[in-house]
């Protein structure tokens, strides 16, 4: 009877998430109301294949270079919303509801098999959306909240692969019933987890190992079988045509090649008092805010160990926990993430107290103690379950509780009332075509693919885009900072833009700018604070020419340059443009809540500068020769506007090849 009723608790809080889930995905799809969040970078994928479903190019900017987006999952879906013709948020809609579905699933599936009691999915359901405190919004952080924003995305796709996993390998050790199945579907899914997000299938993997090496077994060679399927599958990976997901993972796709250069210099000392434990993920204030009762997972783990149980849960939390560590003292990619990984492992050992509780509760003769402590764990559970619940209804009016300050307030955004991202952008970009190019800030950009065009930089990192520092600091030097108009016509003939995409309210943006506009471009269209423009002709006839790309230099550091976010790429290569550090983030934009962008430019709002500040004299050593224009034609108008439209060249066509040209010979 206990069984029957564990199984239809599991059921009905599962259906009610996800009745709640599916009509935030059908009807109000509250991730679309957020301009920063990676959802953007995902539809922009699905907008790209679904235009050049065989020859797709860069989903953001007018390159060929692609994504490593573009993956299995995201294929099938694709295909089916050409099939049924729907629209990428529809996607993004239906990959949240099948990941939920996955998780589910996984979770029942794995956590009956790992702990052998009806009651463990109940409380794994709550421990994995519930276990939190006061969350940001991050891939892989699952609270109800921040599971909203992220459900569709490929890592919560790969997390309910990770939870199958997990049961398959406890199943082929165990038990001789299909074994050959078993032993297949393991190696495709090892090979789906590492394609459709390298980082964390490392936590998929590396528990799928973890349980080879920890959990009983009928014999060695079980063990060693399921070894062999996932170094398999892991090989397998490298014949899927798009990327290659070895690459992505260790950061050898183009500017990234040097990222693991901290480990080569081996100067761990240098590194930490460099300012590496400063980041917020250090932070003891954020960390106690965010994880909350999760930390219990702590001592119950130390409890685990001392008793020499559940193996699994110990080393696989101690496995996660390496990269955080190591991060201190040497550069590793992503290190940030790992920290919610080790979370999923405390929750697991939450979840072996909880079940040790019911279970003093179920034996007889009871002890005294195990009726009021069973009452009181119910009644955190349910107290923690409202408290979730209202901290995603928040979201749903436009607010969120911080966790910096623990109060409610405003979600900050410049859309105008009632309207979503993609409404505005609909608006905006209503007469443009799919071809053209808009230069606008990586903020401002970072939606616009989505529903038409494409962009010159992009808000967060594509290690498949060999220019991207160049083309954002491109974009810093058209916005952020008073340069000649020369310079900006030069940019925009650089990336063959056709539009120019500006917000009143970023107050970021120099007024030189819309000077600019005022002589070159005309209004198409107006949102809100939002402005699109349409370049004139003209626009280009200033521009400077354009040379070989020279060696890069340092610029001086008595030069007045914007105020950029610290990048994460070294340059190895000549550019054609300067190159500068960064310090703070984006005002409207909370690294908190968004992840962290390649470079947000953060600016002080720009009054009128004196004059000295913008002269030739003061520039000339941040700005390259080919963008900055003799001093006789800053101020005479060209001779003559040419009729014919913009340069026909607006980077490389977006059908070239498909496949990964260094491994493909494309």
């Amino acid at each position: 009877m206990s069984d029957v009723f564990a199984n239809v608790l599991y059921v009905i809080f599962a259906v009610a998430i996800g009745t709640w889930l599916l009509w935030d995905a059908t009807f109000f799809r509250l991730a679309s109301f957020t301009p920063y969040g990676n959802y953007w970078e995902h539809t922009a994928v699905f907008a790209e294949w679904m235009q050049n479903f065989s020859t797709p190019g860069n989903p953001h900017v007018g390159d060929p270079g692609l994504s490593s987006r573009f993956m299995p999952y995201f294929w099938v879906l694709t295909f089916i919303g050409l099939l049924f013709q729907l629209d990428p948020i529809d996607l993004m809609g239906i990959s949240a509801v099948t990941n939920f579905v996955l998780i589910v699933f996984g979770l029942r599936r794995f956590l009956n098999d790992y702990f052998n009691d009806s009651w463990a999915p109940v409380v794994g359901f709550f421990a994995i959306f519930m276990l939190w405190g006061v969350s940001l919004t991050w891939p892989n952080l699952f609270q109800l909240r921040s599971f909203f924003y992220i459900a569709g995305y490929p890592s919560t796709f790969v997390f309910g692969l990770s939870l199958i996993s997990f049961s398959v390998v406890i199943r082929l050790m165990r038990t001789d019933e299909s074994l050959f199945i078993h032993t297949l579907l393991l190696m495709v899914l090892a090979a789906l987890m590492l394609l459709c997000d390298p980082l964390t299938a490392v936590f998929g993997l590396a528990g799928c190992g973890v349980l080879a090496l920890t959990e009983p077994a009928d014999s060695r060679q079980r063990r060693e079988l399921v070894i062999a399927s996932l170094v398999l599958g892991m090989v397998l990976v490298e014949l899927w045509p798009y990327f290659s997901a070895w690459k992505i993972l260790l950061g050898l796709y183009g500017e990234g090649g040097e990222v693991w250069a901290g480990f080569t210099a081996f100067d761990p000392i240098g590194h930490l008092t460099s300012g590496a434990w400063k980041n917020s993920f250090y932070d003891p204030k954020l960390l106690l805010t965010v994880l909350g009762p999760s930390l219990l997972g702590l001592p119950a783990c130390i409890w685990l160990w001392r008793r020499g149980e559940r193996k699994f849960i110990v080393w696989g939390a101690v496995l996660m926990g390496i990269p955080c560590l190591l991060n201190l003292f040497f550069e590793v990619p992503e290190a940030h993430q790992f920290l919610l990984f080790v979370v999923v492992y405390l929750q697991l050992a939450v979840i072996c107290g909880i079940l040790a509780v019911i279970d003093a509760w179920q034996t007889e003769p009871r002890s005294a103690l195990a009726t009021p402590v069973l009452v009181t764990v119910l009644a955190i559970m349910l107290a923690l379950t409202g408290f979730n619940i209202w901290a995603l209804s928040l979201e749903f009016d436009n607010q969120a509780l911080s966790p910096q300050t623990l109060k409610v307030v405003e979600r900050k955004s410049r859309l105008p009332e009632g309207m979503n991202v993609v409404d505005v952008y609909e608006r905006l970009t209503e007469r443009m075509d799919y071809s053209d190019v808009v230069l606008t800030t990586a903020q401002l950009g970072w939606p616009l693919p989505t529903v038409k065009g494409k962009v010159v930089s992009l808000y967060r990192e594509n290690p498949m885009l060999d220019d991207q520092e160049e083309r954002y600091t491109s974009t810093v030097y058209f916005f952020h900072d008073q340069v000649a108009d020369p310079t900006r016509s030069g940019i925009a003939k650089r990336y063959g833009a056709t539009h120019v995409l500006t917000s009143l309210g970023d107050t970021s943006i120099t007024s030189g700018v819309y000077d600019w506009l005022q002589q070159h471009a005309r209004l198409s269209a107006a949102v809100g604070d939002y402005r699109m423009y349409r370049l004139m002709a003209s626009a280009y006839v200033a521009a400077p020419a354009m040379p070989e790309p020279l060696a890069q230099e340092q610029p001086d550091a008595t030069v007045s340059m914007p105020a950029v976010r610290e990048s994460k790429f070294r340059v190895s290569r000549p550019v054609t443009l300067p190159m500068q550090s960064a310090r703070s983030p984006a005002p409207d934009a909370e690294e908190s809540d968004y992840g962290t962008p390649i470079t947000a430019p953060i600016v002080e709002p720009i009054t009128e500068a004196p004059q000295e500040q913008v002269s030739r004299e003061s520039l000339e050593e941040a700005l390259p020769e080919e963008l900055l224009a003799p001093l006789e034609e800053r101020t005479e108008e060209p001779d003559a506007v040419p009729a014919e439209a913009p340069p026909e060249t607006f980077g490389a066509p977006i059908a070239d090849p498909v496949l990964d040209p260094e491994r493909h010979g494309g």
